[in-house]
């Protein structure tokens, strides 16, 4: 029964970087199996990190602040953030119709707005639930266009309500592309993650050398089986971004913290939210909701197979939480939830008959 809100207690921030040591060791004590990469940093504390478990099972490669795992849904603020940046410049718009950006649409889905795909209020179908019979090679984001294409109608009205799409960020990548005149690899890495001092960071192509990787993994009896792609892994917009907490970390001081550099991106995602439900709303690719002193409260979560990720963030306050996951168990759900309790987050609306803020998310993706 957790929802969002404000760090008081500040526990791993004055004892220090042993003490969340211990707490990740204690919640991952496989240090053989996949395991986790944790900040904890708050108000103006320096951040602090532990890591557990192998990136890779094979080659006993130690997980470290500098592993690159997969960002699974966490990726789509990097795709609203990009679209946010051209929009500054003046070179595209909120209310531009993807109509006017791609032929052969029909009818129902022209008229859907960038602004709508951006706030997952389009109504555009789960491109999850149309993919071909015996689809046996990866989808990239140009097949999901094409994909659309041959669907004659929306869940809803475009701009009546809120229902999470995979299908409208993978879009928003294309649109970059269009707009930018480069891949959306290549946007994004040049024009975004160099600038805020990224070095790693990249976007994920099937025979691209990552550095630093982590390779994702199921558990199954006991065991843990290579689980790192699937027919959806290979798609852009919606989840394609490899990243390790070091780096999400200066990402984050350097285009989410609170600062007159991030002003207009703050105000654009206060200004452009849209309710989705227990006193929680979505804009840009971030969950918002407010803290016990009204501070403006960010986090998403990301689910794929072999990876499961959380971030938490207040911009104002300069909180950041962050937890990055190499197996898709539901493990990090609970574990999330003893960081917050531990960091004492005040407890909010709830979210009942969820039982932790992962699980409330992982049912907002799937449109229960």
């Amino acid at each position: 029964m957790v929802v969002m809100g404000m760090i008081s207690g500040q526990a791993f921030s004055q004892e220090g970087t042993t003490a969340l040591k211990s707490f990740v060791a204690a919640e991952y004590p496989d240090k053989n199996g996949p395991g986790v990469a944790v900040l904890v940093a708050t108000g103006q504390t320096v951040g602090h990190y532990a890591n557990s478990g192998l990136a890779d099972l094979e080659r006993k490669t130690s997980i470290s602040s500098q592993s690159q795992f997969r960002m699974a849904s966490v990726s789509k603020q990097f795709t609203a953030r990009a679209i946010f940046q051209l929009m500054e410049e003046g070179k595209l718009s909120s209310i531009t119709a993807i109509g006017d950006l791609f032929d052969g649409l029909p009818k129902a889905i022209q008229r859907i707005t960038v602004g709508q795909l951006l706030q997952h209020t389009s109504g555009i179908w789960d491109y999850e639930t149309l993919m071909p019979k015996g689809q046996s090679e990866q989808l990239l984001d140009s097949d999901i266009l094409a994909i659309i294409r041959g669907k004659e109608e929306t869940y809803f009205r475009p701009g009546q309500q809120f229902r999470y799409s995979n299908t409208g960020y993978c879009l928003l990548a294309l649109i970059v592309e269009r707009i930018a005149g480069q891949s959306y690899p290549t946007y994004v890495e040049q024009s975004m993650f160099k600038r805020a001092g990224l070095v790693n960071a990249c976007v994920f192509a099937p025979k691209r050398v990552i550095p630093n990787r982590v390779f994702g993994y199921h558990p199954r009896e006991g065991k843990y089986v290579f689980a790192d792609q699937s027919l959806t892994s290979a798609t852009k917009g919606d989840g394609g971004v490899y990243i390790s907490t070091e780096e999400f970390a200066k990402w984050l001081d350097s285009c989410v913290i609170a600062s007159s550099k991030n002003k207009s991106y703050l105000d654009a995602i206060l200004a452009n939210k849209v309710w989705v439900r227990d006193g929680i709303y979505y804009s840009m690719g971030w969950f918002l909701s407010w803290d016990s002193v009204g501070g403006m409260c960010l986090f998403h979560s990301g689910e794929t197979t072999g990876f499961r990720n959380i971030v938490y963030v207040v911009p104002e306050a300069k909180i950041k939480l962050l937890v990055f996951s190499n197996r898709d168990d539901e493990q990090i759900g609970a574990f999330f939830e003893k960081l917050m309790a531990t960091e004492q987050i005040t407890v909010g609306k709830s979210l009942s008959p969820y039982s932790h803020l992962f699980e409330w998310l992982s049912h907002v993706y799937s449109g229960d």
